[in-house]
């Protein structure tokens, strides 16, 4: 992600590439590869059950009265 790759860049399977320009890093591990691999599954799966289980309602045409609202200052980030 956000690495600029361009035209006639190439790389062996399994390489980390980040970077502008791009650069390879190093070669990924097994285990990374598994854990990416499952990941990117559990995502495709989130997606479709979003899909499934979507609903059509009508848009609200005003704020909802007591309507509770989120300030920035309520959440704290945690590396």
């Amino acid at each position: 992600a956000t690495a600029f790759v361009g035209t006639g860049f190439e790389c062996p399977p399994r390489s980390l590439v980040v970077g502008v320009p791009a650069e390879i890093k190093r070669q990924l591990s097994d285990k990374e590869v598994a854990w990416k691999t499952q990941g990117t599954l559990e995502y495709q799966q989130l997606a479709k059950r979003c899909q499934a289980s979507l609903q059509r309602t009508e848009a609200l045409s005003e704020v909802e009265a007591g309507r509770r609202r989120m300030k920035s200052a309520d959440y704290k980030f945690k590396p």
